[in-house]
């Protein structure tokens, strides 16, 4: 192996090494891991056929601040409550800027999205 191979070589196992302590250095914090988890539940909550049956959920006071809160009427809403409870006993904060107004609710390729006003 050439000089010059090794040294990209090198580089490469360093950069690798420091990606890996950034994205594991974001598992730290409990809420960071929550707010992924809350919106990966609603992600899945969100297959409907026709604009009746979506909903969009109130805010909740000690949730998540996740704004896109859009899901199937049909759809369970246990996930997202353990989650905010999860929320509320790991003491995260508050959510901090008010979401848009949401002006209703569609149903756009098999999923259900917020209609903004």
């Amino acid at each position: 192996m050439t000089q010059r191979l090794r040294w990209i070589l090198l580089a490469f196992m360093i950069a690798g090494a420091v990606g890996a302590v950034l994205l594991f250095s974001t598992f730290k914090h409990p809420c960071g891991g929550l707010l992924r988890m809350y919106a990966v539940a609603y992600d899945r909550a969100k297959g409907c056929t026709a604009d009746a049956d979506c909903i969009v959920d109130p805010f909740p006071t000690l949730g998540p601040g996740l704004c896109d809160r859009t899901r199937a009427r049909s759809s369970s809403h246990d996930e997202m409550e353990r989650v905010e409870r999860a929320w509320a006993e790991a003491s995260c904060p508050a959510p901090g800027e008010p979401c848009p107004a949401v002006a209703g609710v569609r149903c756009a390729r098999g999923r259900c999205e917020s209609a903004l006003r």
